[in-house]
Order: structure tokens, then sequence, then C-alpha cells
């Protein structure tokens, strides 16, 4: 990798410099990783994702081996929760945007145009910019547009297998997607469908799936992978030995 942002002194006093130190390393590591360029990711049914100026397609795990550690000869990196608590933290005061799509999540630096000059100015000399940062008017509608769209909300809303109500997932989405990545949402959707499966099967035939509004409104919770990771988990039987 090579090439370079515009950084500033003034983060020395900002929020992200007096909280603990991994909130920075995050910050620095997605300025260094976002797209400096447009640029396009193939899907596999055959369409492009285009990544604009100032976005980077990632995850919380990479985020979370990106920015790793050697202490003496052992390796330490944060876990995948305690990056997206960061990176909540760093959405909510506006540094950045979090939305989940098929690859993963999409980080976007907010005012990214601050980073990348024209000139790069330090103490003594003037460095040419080494990146050629596209800021035509049709790249800045277009980062506008996708600034306004809920990244997959259509994937997640063709996941579930219950009657669809539009009104209400447009209500319900935007918030979860906001909480959740996409990939967690089409999950959950997919294990319901797998859990009122397996009960027609067993001793429900005619159990249906609930719809959009009762899912959206709490039932998803019990799907996500926290919650459904625990209820996996084998349970510990006690037995009673008589003496």
């Amino acid at each position: 990798m090579s090439g370079y942002i515009f950084d500033h002194r003034k983060e020395l006093e900002s929020d992200v410099w007096l909280l603990p130190p991994m909130y920075h390393r995050v910050w620095q590591w997605i300025k260094y990783k976002v797209n400096h360029a447009p640029g396009r990711i193939p899907n596999k049914d055959g369409t492009f994702t285009t990544l604009l100026p100032g976005q980077h397609a990632t995850s919380y795990r990479l985020i979370a081996k990106g920015v790793g550690y050697y202490e003496g000869l052992k390796w330490k990196e944060p876990n995948p929760k305690t990056v997206k608590t960061i990176l909540n933290w760093l959405e909510t005061q506006g540094m950045i945007g979090v939305k989940g799509n098929t690859l993963g999540t999409v980080i976007t630096v907010a005012n990214w145009e601050l980073y990348q000059k024209e000139i790069v100015k330090g103490n003594a000399v003037v460095t040419p910019k080494k990146h050629e940062l596209d800021t035509n008017k049709k790249n800045k509608e277009e980062l506008k547009k996708n600034k306004d769209n809920i990244i997959g909300f259509d994937t997640i809303r063709k996941c579930f297998p219950g009657t669809k109500t539009l009104s209400v997932a447009k209500k319900k989405l935007p918030q979860l997607i906001k909480k959740y990545s996409e990939d967690e949402l089409i999950r959950a959707c997919n294990r319901y469908k797998k859990f009122v499966d397996d009960k027609r099967k067993k001793d429900q035939p005619n159990l249906n799936y609930v719809n959009e509004s009762t899912f959206w409104n709490g039932r998803y919770m019990d799907y996500l992978d926290e919650c459904y990771e625990e209820q996996e988990k084998p349970k510990t039987v006690l037995k009673v030995v008589h003496v």
C-alpha cells in the first residue's frame, strides 16, 4: 500500500484521542484503508458494486486483525464485539457511516475530502499528491445518492419467508441495519425459516410464518448470532446419584 493522507494535529485534542488507544488505532486504520478513488467489486450475479472515495468494504473480524499487535512474542487483537462498539462510537460522533451489505461492512469516512488535498503541506516542504482523487460533480452526486440509500434493505427482505409489508420494513429495517450487519439479519431470517420448517416436519404441519411486522418488532432477536448460539449450546444435565 502506498500514498498519503492529510492528517490533523488537532486529533491530539479530540475525543477519540482521549479514549482507550484501540479507538484511535481503529480510526487510523479506517483512514488508511478507504479508497482514494472509485473502485468496482464484481458480484456473483455478474453485476458490480461501486465503492466511492472514502469507502471501504470490510468486516469486524478483518478490522480486528488489521489493528492487532505484538506484545512480546504474543499476537493480540480485539474481538469483533469490541470493534463493533468502536465503530458504533465513531458513527455516533459523525466520523464515519457504517452499512452492512453482501460484501460485508461498508465504511464511509465523513468529509473524506479533508484527508485528500491537491498538495500536502509539511513543516518545510510541499509533497505532491500521490493519488488522483476524482471530485467532479458526478461523483459528488453519486456519493450523496449512496448515502441516502439503505444498503442491504432489499436483500434482507428477499430472505424473509413470511408475509412482507413494505411500510413496516421501511420503518424498522433502517434502524436495525444501523445496529447489525446485513449478514447478521440475513442469518436471522434463514434461521427463523429453518425453525418453522423443522416444526412443520416434526409435529406442526400447519404452522405459518409470522409477518414482517411481528418479526422485525422483536422476534428477529431470537435468531441473531449471540442469542441463537447461546440457545444452541448443549445443556448440562446433572445426574443424581443415590448412595
